[in-house]
């Protein structure tokens, strides 16, 4: 929030100051420290970015797309910018009021883009406080919940893979998590039998879980959930 904030205020001077005033001598020195100030705004706010957007999973492709196009863009802003305004620190130093030679409906534009970001920048400035001023709760350590998906493409029928995983003895003698499976007699109400999965890690040390369906299509899906007290 405080980054985007302030390139409001950096914008909003921008778009401001560049169709209306003229710099000239060491007065060039301001648009040095904005255009600085823009820089390093954007560098900070991309730092920034990962962490505070984790929460909504990530940068969209689409904002993403937009910052490189926008980077080229304000690469080739800030070029012309510099050969408009070279030839100007040779003059005497001030700052006077001289439009440039564009469009007057143009420079209408930015003005407005410049008076709408400045309003911007007072109202998040605003709201930036406020937040400031909030109780901070004391964070506590949460365990960190991942979900892992895994996906592999096996090059055989499905009537074959459905007949190895579905089949304790078989399944065993290729799934290296488990040392045995059998079926106990419990059933849950669909008439699944609860699965009883052992895995030996050695000396004399045994993992026991247990599994049950939690959907069963023939040839199609099969959804399996463990638990163990190990």
């Amino acid at each position: 929030m405080l980054w985007h904030t302030a390139r409001h205020l950096i914008y909003a001077l921008q778009f401001l100051w560049v169709p209306h005033m003229r710099f000239q001598g060491w007065a060039l020195g301001l648009l040095v420290v904005l255009y600085t100030a823009d820089v390093v705004v954007a560098f900070a706010d991309v730092w920034e970015e990962r962490d505070s957007r984790a929460s909504q999973g990530g940068l969209p492709r689409g904002e993403y797309f937009m910052h490189v196009v926008l980077s080229v863009l304000v690469g080739l802003y800030l070029m012309a910018t510099f050969q408009a305004v070279w030839t100007d620190r040779l003059l005497p130093t001030g700052l006077r009021l001289d439009p440039p030679a564009v469009p007057g409906v143009l420079r209408g534009l930015m003005t407005v883009m410049g008076a709408t970001a400045l309003l911007t920048f007072g109202k998040d400035l605003a709201r930036w406080r406020a937040f400031r001023r909030q109780p901070r709760a004391i964070p506590t350590r949460q365990p960190s919940l991942q979900r892992i998906v895994v996906e592999v493409l096996i090059p055989a029928p499905v009537e074959t893979v459905w007949e190895r995983t579905q089949d304790p003895g078989l399944h065993t003698a290729w799934d290296i998590r488990f040392t045995s499976i059998r079926a106990l007699s419990e059933q849950d109400a669909r008439g699944f039998h609860l699965m009883d999965y052992r895995t030996h890690v050695g000396f004399g040390l045994e993992v026991v879980g247990w599994g049950r369906y939690l959907a069963s299509s023939l040839h199609q899906r099969s959804v399996f959930e463990f638990g163990a007290d190990d």
